[in-house]
């Protein structure tokens, strides 16, 4: 079924929906060395789409409008390949870890200190406006691993894609000795949400490629994460294989997000050595 794509203004917001529907009609089988030369090429075409069009001559509202352009393109992506369901998608980004953050930090223990966390990622750009969806939200990335909730977090602080298929249950995976509090308001959010947000996945935004061989301005290997909702289980679909095939078709309007993201959020955030 055709996408009816969201136009831009620049050339590579104009041109990205034509690339992700040659990346879609590839003939060749995915995972084969034509199909990844294929990718490679059309990937290079973003970056040179990139170069093209002067990111740093627009405004930040224009930034930020283009931004919402690549979240509704996920959706569509998405939509287009999984059917009705309803989909949500929103991205967060690393911010500073500072006090007044620390105040609005969601799914957490009240007796963790500042030092106990690697970053905070905040809520901060949607694909549309959902008004019966929280709008803001501070997400911990604790240092612990075993302290990281699953989803946004897992995902930002592995660079791994993360799904949870169902949300009824999934506070059933915060551990109740270590973790109690979390576990609780884990339980309560997706009693209030779990409508609206049956199954999600998390994925990273890695840094623009000129900056992954040298250690990227974030100094981390992701620089933020979107997430995508739906109303139904199995989000991407049943299948564990179709996760490594979702990220290579969504990584095209992932690439090309990660130069906002960096234009967006120019100044370093340190985290703790």
């Amino acid at each position: 079924m055709p996408v009816d794509w969201a136009a831009g203004t620049s050339v590579a917001l104009d041109a990205l929906p034509r690339l992700i529907d040659l990346l879609l009609r590839l003939k060749a089988p995915w995972g084969t060395e034509e199909y990844d030369a294929a990718f490679r090429a059309i990937q290079a075409e973003v970056v040179d789409n990139v170069a093209a069009s002067d990111l740093a001559a627009l405004s930040r509202g224009e930034l930020v409008a283009h931004t919402g352009v690549l979240l509704r393109m996920l959706v569509a992506i998405v939509k287009g390949s999984m059917g009705s369901q309803e989909t949500v998608v929103n991205a967060c980004y690393m911010v500073p870890m500072e006090p007044d953050a620390a105040v609005e930090l969601a799914f957490h223990e009240d007796n963790w200190k500042l030092d106990s966390y690697h970053c905070f990622l905040k809520l901060e750009a949607w694909a549309e406006e959902t008004p019966d969806l929280p709008m803001h939200l501070v997400l911990p990335v604790p240092k612990a691993t075993q302290d990281r909730l699953f989803g946004a977090p897992r995902a930002f602080a592995s660079n791994t894609l993360q799904v949870v298929n169902n949300t009824r249950r999934c506070h059933w995976l915060v551990d109740k000795h270590r973790c109690p509090e979390t576990r609780h308001r884990v339980e309560q959010y997706f009693r209030q949400y779990g409508d609206k947000i049956r199954s999600f996945a998390s994925i990273p935004i890695e840094p623009p490629f000129p900056e992954r061989s040298n250690n990227c301005r974030f100094h981390s290997p992701s620089v933020g994460i979107v997430n995508i909702h739906s109303s139904r289980k199995y989000v991407l679909g049943r299948a564990r294989r179709n996760r490594r095939r979702w990220r290579s078709v969504l990584s095209l309007p992932l690439l090309l997000l990660s130069y906002y993201v960096g234009r967006l959020h120019p100044e370093p955030v340190p985290l703790p050595k």
